[in-house]
């Protein structure tokens, strides 16, 4: 069973991914268990690796509403989102650090 998003892309560099992009990695398929999706990406398994793969997803979401934010003008907002995202990757495990 594969996910209609390529989750592998959180693999990528994520600020380099285009917002709808970002977008639909941030979301929950809800057609595929976490569990399986972080597989996809984490294929060898690591200790933690679905926490690392649900906080990818995070930064992906926060990273789409940011530029969404900048966008819109909404510069202040898309700075909150952005130091969000950097405490977000900050959380990472170091085996999870793509980018």
């Amino acid at each position: 069973m594969t996910t209609s998003t390529n989750v592998t892309q959180l693999r990528d560099n994520l600020d380099s991914l285009d917002e709808e992009t970002l977008y639909q990695l941030g979301l929950n398929t809800g057609n595929v268990s976490i569990r399986q999706q972080a597989r996809e990406v984490f294929p060898d398994r690591p200790k933690g690796y679905v926490r690392a793969f649900c906080l990818l997803r995070q930064y992906a979401a926060i990273k789409s509403s940011a530029i969404a934010q900048r966008k819109s003008g909404q510069i202040n907002v898309a700075l909150a989102d952005e130091s969000e995202c950097d405490k977000t990757y900050e959380r990472l495990p170091e085996f999870a650090r793509f980018f």
